[in-house]
C-alpha cells in the first residue's frame, strides 16, 4: 500500500503554498534569523504556474515522499497502540487517513484500490483507538496489513509485504527473555493492544470463570495434530489452528492453564510456529486465582486472521536424527509422558534401541 498510498505531501505543501497565512508564525529566534537572511539570488521555482507546479511534483518525486510520510506514520501507529498511548494513536491513524486521501486526490486512478483501506481497514482502526480496545486495535491492524497487500497486489507492486514486515518488526516489543510472566504483571496487562491470552483448561472450566479477554484454546486438537505423520510439517493446519485465535507474528501471547504440561505443549508449539514473545503465567491459573485476580465469565469475540508459519527447524527433533544420536551417545533421551504409556512401549521399542531405558 505504502507505494501508492502517497501523493498527499504533495498536495499537502500546494495547500500550504496558496493558504501561507493559516502557518503558526515563526518563533522569535527563527524570525530574526529569516530576516537578516538574504534572498536568494535565484529562485527554484520559476515560470507559469503551471511550471512551478510541475517543479514542485518533480521535487516531490511523484509518490514517494508521501510513501515515506505514511510509512513512517505506520510504523509510530503500531509503537503507539503496544504502549496504549492512545491520543497519538488516534493522531497517528488521522494522519495516514490524510495522506492517503491527499494521495488519491494526486492520483485519481488509484482510487479505486484504495477505496477498501480508507472505507473498511482505516476507520476499524480508528473505532479501536477511540474505544482503547487493544484487543479489537490488534485485529483490526491484522485486517489492515492484509488490506495494504491486496491494495499492492492489484496495483501489481511488487515486495510491498516485505516491507510492512519491517515496519512492524521495528515497531515490535523485543522478545521476552524469560518465559516466565508473574499475574501481577498480566494484570496490568490486560488492555494491552493485540495481546492474546490462551486458556489450556477444560472447556468446562473456562466457561465457569476464566482470566478477562482469555480465548479457550482445545488442546487436545493440538495434540492430536502433532501426532499425524508429517503433523508438524502441515504449515495450512498450524496457520488455520493459530489463525483462528487472532494470532499475528506480531501478537504478545500468555499461555495459563491447571496442567503444566498442556500449558507448555502450547507455549512450545507457539514458539515452533516463529511467534517471538510467548510467556507462560507462572503460577497458572491456581495463583492467579489465589491472588483475587480478576475473572471474568464473558467469552471474547476473536476475529480469525491469517496466519503462515515460520516453522522453527531447531526446536524440533526429527526421529532418524534421535536414532543416530542416541545409538551414539550424543544425546540423552527425556520421555515426558506417563508411566503407562512408557511401559506399555519399554520392550518394544527403547529397550532394542538403546539397550535400556528410563523414564523421567
Amino acid at each position: 500500500m505504502l507505494s501508492f498510498l502517497a501523493g498527499g505531501l504533495a498536495v499537502g505543501c500546494l495547500i500550504l503554498i496558496v493558504q501561507s497565512r493559516t502557518i503558526p508564525p515563526l518563533m522569535p529566534a527563527v524570525a530574526a534569523e529569516a530576516e537578516q537572511a538574504p534572498a536568494p539570488p535565484d529562485p527554484w521555482l520559476e515560470g507559469a504556474t503551471e511550471e512551478k507546479f510541475a517543479q514542485i511534483e518533480r521535487h516531490l518525486r511523484g509518490l514517494d515522499v508521501a510513501m515515506a510520510e505514511i510509512g513512517y506514520r505506520y510504523g509510530e501507529l503500531l509503537h503507539a497502540g503496544q504502549t496504549r498511548n492512545w491520543e497519538y494513536a488516534q493522531y497517528q491513524t488521522e494522519k495516514i487517513d490524510l495522506a492517503l486521501r491527499l494521495a488519491v486526490e494526486r492520483r485519481p486512478k488509484r482510487a479505486k484500490s484504495c477505496q477498501p483501506f480508507l472505507n473498511e481497514s482505516l476507520p476499524e482502526v480508528l473505532k479501536a483507538v477511540k474505544a482503547k480496545d487493544g484487543v479489537r486495535l490488534g485485529g483490526a491492524l491484522e485486517k489492515l496489513h492484509a488490506g495494504c497487500v491486496q491494495c499492492h497486489q492489484a496495483e501489481n507492486v511488487l515486495y510491498f509485504k516485505e516491507s510492512v514486515d519491517r515496519i512492524k518488526e521495528r515497531a515490535a516489543p523485543p522478545e521476552r527473555k524469560t518465559m516466565l510472566i508473574e499475574p501481577a504483571e498480566l494484570q496490568k496487562k490486560l488492555k494491552q493492544p493485540g495481546l492474546r491470552i490462551l486458556d489450556t483448561r477444560a472447556a468446562v472450566d473456562y466457561a465457569k470463570g476464566h482470566i478477562p479477554g482469555a480465548v479457550w484454546v482445545d488442546v487436545k486438537s493440538w495434540q492430536d495434530q502433532g501426532k499425524k505423520e508429517d503433523g508438524f510439517h502441515d504449515a495450512k493446519a498450524w496457520g488455520e489452528k493459530v489463525g483462528q485465535l487472532g494470532i499475528g507474528h506480531d501478537s504478545p501471547v500468555v499461555v495459563y492453564g491447571s496442567s503444566p504440561t498442556d500449558t507448555a505443549r502450547i507455549w512450545w508449539t507457539l514458539k515452533y510456529v516463529g511467534l517471538p514473545n510467548v510467556a507462560i503465567l507462572n503460577g497458572g491459573w491456581q495463583l492467579w486465582a489465589k491472588e483475587q485476580q480478576p475473572i471474568e465469565d464473558a467469552v471474547p469475540k476473536v476475529e480469525a486472521v491469517k496466519f503462515e508459519p515460520k516453522f522453527q527447524a531447531d526446536r524440533l527433533e526429527e526421529i532418524d536424527s534421535l536414532k543416530k544420536s542416541v545409538q551414539a551417545g550424543k544425546v540423552t533421551a527425556v520421555d515426558a509422558r506417563g508411566s503407562e504409556d512408557v511401559e506399555a512401549i519399554l520392550e518394544t521399542e527403547l529397550r532394542p534401541l538403546v539397550g535400556r531405558a528410563s523414564t523421567v
